[in-house]
């Protein structure tokens, strides 16, 4: 929740900062060129007019003056649209990208959901002890399987690079709880033995067995957030040395070092 939070914020501020641009490419194209195109009308025309006329006589044709002051204003008419048209490729970018967060943040929220609904229909509760253990359903394996796919479709939707790291954070954690699931005691062994000598069509389905696996464990082809981290750097933060434990901790790290 907090991560999601600290998203929502982000994705706020880079909002705002499209939104200072696009403002600041009104301004520009509406309240910049227009102050230009006053300043050469008011006081560019006169400083030409001195530059290329030594005096009044000498100036009889000062069409040539408006001609370029009629040059000068079609340039700064380009100038404008120019600047109408950054604005508004601006506006549909922060548009654009407004409705990305906005879908992206529906698809997190189903997806989460459904790595929920598929650890929930892999349980059952058992009437004597009240436990939640693995099924042995055909169906639930299924049904499991079903939601865990799903999930992987929409994620492959996603657009936003934020979202996509909140979606990562949340798989992490519902990985972590169908691994434990998985690998509580013997359950995993026992279920299976049990499902083999049933109907065959009551028989947990190998695909779902195999999808559900693989969601459990790690993927070789993600970056681990770990990586390039000193394993035992926290020894070395002045707090941590002054910690009861930090001998035991240093002694362990010694003798458990995997570098």
């Amino acid at each position: 929740m907090f991560k999601q939070k600290i998203a929502t914020v982000r994705g706020w501020l880079w909002s705002g900062a499209r939104l200072q641009m696009l403002i600041s490419a009104i301004l520009v194209a509406f309240v910049g060129l227009p102050g230009l195109w006053y300043l050469w009308a008011t006081k560019g025309v006169q400083y030409f007019e001195r530059l290329l006329c030594s005096d009044v006589e000498s100036c009889a044709r000062l069409g040539q003056v408006g001609d370029l002051f009629g040059g000068v204003n079609a340039l700064y008419a380009g100038f404008a649209f120019t600047g109408l048209l950054v604005s508004i490729e601006l506006t549909r970018r922060a548009s654009q990208d407004e409705r990305n967060r906005s879908l992206d943040k529906e698809l997190v929220e189903q997806v989460s959901k459904s790595y929920e609904w598929a650890f929930k229909s892999l349980r059952h509760q058992d009437t004597m002890t009240n436990e939640y253990r693995l099924t042995a359903s055909r169906l639930g394996w299924l049904v499991s399987a079903r939601h865990i796919v799903r999930a992987q479709k929409i994620v492959d939707q996603l657009r936003t690079d934020t979202y996509r790291v909140i979606q990562q954070e949340i798989e992490e954690y519902w990985r972590g709880q169908f691994y434990e699931l998985l690998n509580k005691g013997n359950e995993l062994r026992g279920m299976l033995n049990f499902s083999s000598v049933m109907e065959s069509h009551e028989r947990i389905a190998p695909v779902s067995i195999s999808v559900i696996l693989d969601f459990a464990s790690w993927r070789n082809d993600r970056e681990d957030p770990l990586a390039g981290l000193d394993e035992t750097y926290a020894l070395r933060i002045g707090q941590v040395r002054s910690m009861d434990c930090f001998e035991h901790v240093q002694e362990y790290c010694r003798n458990n070092s995997e570098r």
